[in-house]
């Protein structure tokens, strides 16, 4: 199997720096009210595009404004680490207020691929900018510096653990096989199409929200391109809404992916000396150790499927799919299949249907921090969309199929596909539209080589005092048969949040979620994503849950119809 691409540090000298994946946070995007600075997505993706470099200790640079090297100075501002000397990583190496962090470490990078280096990305700094370069990383032996420019007189501190550069990968010399030209966009008529029904959109939402129109209010802004799609509905193949960046390995003692042949069994040796005053270019880096046990220490070629490990699975021989269900850097790859003392824990919270102990549980909203490793989409579907499936759901006879359900605990609160298609064909439409596009999300997200087939596609309703113990969608906790073993993933689309309590709660995550209308949240169907809804106490929930198969003999016939039978 084709490995992954990497970026390989190599700790050449000391101190050693802390290496991280970009957070997506920014401490002047969350003064904002209600963080809305978060909705611009080309802000948000770039919070989180590279690794960043992370200060080994509080720092103050001072410049008096004046061009002589000396006309800059250095200091500690506080006790150094043991063993840590402040020339070592900082000093006044150049002139005109620019000052020097020697980050020690190597970088190497696949043949044709060289590294950007840049200050952190979005979190600009008062009095200092940094210095952006490109190293051929490629072949370079020797380690290189990350450098900030004071932009006028005075102190700046950098605190110990605060990102000083930012790394990421750029194919080497790519730019110059580039063309650009400039067109009308009469000359492309789509485009024209497409660019007017946009502004069009905005333009109308603009109007609404001045007007103080309520259902704009509440909707407050539009998420066309947040959610990669048209004004009329039509979803963004390839659409990318979060970037998921590794955790560094330690892996001390292994052979590098892109080790040159040991010198030492050749005939010839080579010697390298650098020339005076070295490659002093422009970053560097280290590798921090992952927790043990992390997704991220295990190697992939031991993490098997979590279908296969499931303990419930146990699909035959024969029908093992050829090639891999998922591509290798699918967060599948490397998920926990088993129970674990996590779900034990978090399902020791529970009473009655209520947390009985929330401390500590993580409380989420949305996955605006791109680290979660299951989907969660707000307004996957319109005010509109969600508008017409509460309100016929709302209305509806729930009591009408109740001996066609087998399990006590659903009779008369499902209604099927099927059910709906008999009675607003339109509105099925709607289901299996959203159904569509639900699946593209989950293929997309966990990066799938294989189809999956909807099973069942229903609307359900959660009464007041309802609620739902901790489960699996396809295992069960003694081990025994799960009569829907087959279940890979779920969804559950959100049609209303006018009631309270109703949170989803994840035992192996200790985490919870308040669904908001028109939500889509999807996660797989084992012990990694048991979940338990907890007690509803006002209102009624309803919601359109869908589950998912590899096996394409599960799929709802009458989802899929003739064309796909």
């Amino acid at each position: 199997m084709k490995s992954r691409p990497r970026i390989e540090a190599f700790k050449a000298q000391h101190p050693i720096f802390e290496l991280v994946p970009s957070p997506p946070d920014r401490a002047w995007m969350d003064a904002f009210h209600d963080r809305h600075a978060y909705r611009c997505l080309p802000l948000s993706i770039a919070n989180t595009h590279g690794w960043d470099i992370l200060c080994p200790a509080d720092v103050e640079i001072e410049w008096n404004g004046e061009p002589a090297k000396h006309d800059l100075k250095v200091r500690a501002a506080g006790p150094l680490p043991d063993g840590l000397v402040l020339d070592d990583f900082l000093r006044s190496h150049f002139t005109r207020g620019v000052v020097t962090f020697h980050t020690t470490y190597m970088f190497r990078t696949p043949p044709e691929w060289s590294i950007l280096v840049s200050g952190p990305f979005n979190r600009p700094k008062h009095g200092i900018a940094p210095l952006t370069g490109v190293v051929e990383s490629d072949w370079l032996p020797y380690p290189f510096t990350m450098n900030w420019i004071m932009t006028a007189p005075g102190t700046v501190a950098f605190a110990k653990g605060e990102p000083i550069c930012t790394i990421m990968p750029i194919p080497k010399n790519y730019l110059g096989n580039w063309d650009m030209t400039v067109h009308d966009i009469a000359d492309d008529p789509t485009m024209r199409m497409e660019h007017d029904a946009f502004r069009e959109a905005r333009a109308g939402f603009q109007q609404r929200l001045d007007a103080q129109d309520p259902e704009a209010m509440r909707q407050a802004w539009q998420r066309h391109y947040f959610v990669g799609r048209h004004p009329d509905g039509t979803m963004v193949e390839g659409h990318v809404n979060k970037a998921r960046l590794a955790l560094p390995v330690d892996a001390s003692g292994q052979r590098p992916l892109y080790a040159k042949p040991d010198p030492a069994a050749s005939v010839t040796r080579m010697s390298f000396k650098p020339k005076a005053g070295g490659a002093d270019l422009l970053t560097g880096g280290i590798l921090s150790k992952a927790p043990t046990g992390s997704m991220a220490a295990r190697p992939k070629a031991a993490a098997k499927s979590a279908i296969e490990e499931d303990g419930a699975r146990a699909r035959p021989p024969a029908a093992v799919q050829p090639q891999p269900l998922w591509h290798d850097d699918s967060p599948l790859a490397e998920m926990e299949a088993r129970q674990t003392a996590r779900n034990i824990a978090g399902r020791e919270r529970l009473r009655d249907g209520s947390l009985a102990d929330a401390e500590g549980v993580t409380a989420l909203r949305d996955d605006r921090t791109g680290v979660l490793d299951f989907l969660v989409l707000p307004d996957f579907l319109t005010p509109e969309q969600c508008a017409a499936l509460y309100g016929f759901a709302r209305s509806d006879d729930f009591t009408r199929n109740h001996d066609q359900v087998g399990d006590d605990y659903w009779k008369s609160r499902i209604l099927f596909y099927g059910d709906v298609q008999r009675q607003r064909p339109d509105l099925a439409a709607m289901m299996k539209e959203a159904n569509r596009a639900a699946i593209h999300q989950i293929v997309q997200f966990y990066r799938l080589r294989a189809p999956i087939w909807a099973d069942t596609l229903q609307l359900v309703r959660w009464s007041e005092g309802m609620s739902m113990p901790p489960h699996a969608d396809r295992a069960n906790p003694d081990g025994a048969a799960h009569a829907f073993a087959h279940r890979d993933f779920a969804s559950i689309l959100y049609l209303n949040d006018d009631y309270d309590g109703g949170e989803v709660y994840f035992p192996a995550l200790d985490s919870s979620l308040k669904p908001r209308a028109g939500m889509l949240v999807a996660f797989t169907g084992g012990w990694r994503h048991e979940h338990a809804v907890l007690k509803v106490t006002r209102g009624t929930r309803f919601t359109m849950p869908a589950f998912y198969s590899f096996d394409r003999a599960r799929r709802d016939r009458a989802l899929y119809g003739e064309d796909e039978a």
